[in-house]
């Protein structure tokens, strides 16, 4: 029985393969992340805050300004006296201020 030698080749394939993985495991984890659509009241600043607490807690965040943001809210049944500067919509929640990116996550 030969041993099998190895070759330049050989090693440069693995080596291929092995950054091929790398970067579809780096795919994966980007596409599994929690996406979140956050509406926000025109020029408030803590909706912004809040927005890089849940990006730094691995959600993907998209964030718009509304100027219609009590029909908005109506619209998704949120009685008044509960209403925040921002709403955030996730795997069909929804999410109303500044409620921790973790609380979220267990959704």
């Amino acid at each position: 029985m030969t041993t099998p030698s190895v070759t330049r080749r050989l090693v440069l394939s693995g080596l291929g393969l092995a950054g091929a993985s790398f970067a579809l495991t780096g795919q994966l984890r980007a596409s599994s992340a929690p996406f979140i659509k956050v509406a926000r009241s025109a020029g408030c600043g803590c909706c912004l805050l809040w927005g890089k607490h849940l990006e730094a807690n691995g959600f993907r965040v998209e964030m718009t300004e509304r100027n219609d943001m009590a029909a908005f809210k109506a619209g998704l049944g949120i009685p008044s006296a509960l209403e925040s500067c921002h709403t955030g919509l996730v795997d069909g929640y929804v999410v109303e201020g500044h409620v921790p990116a973790d609380a979220i996550k267990r959704l």
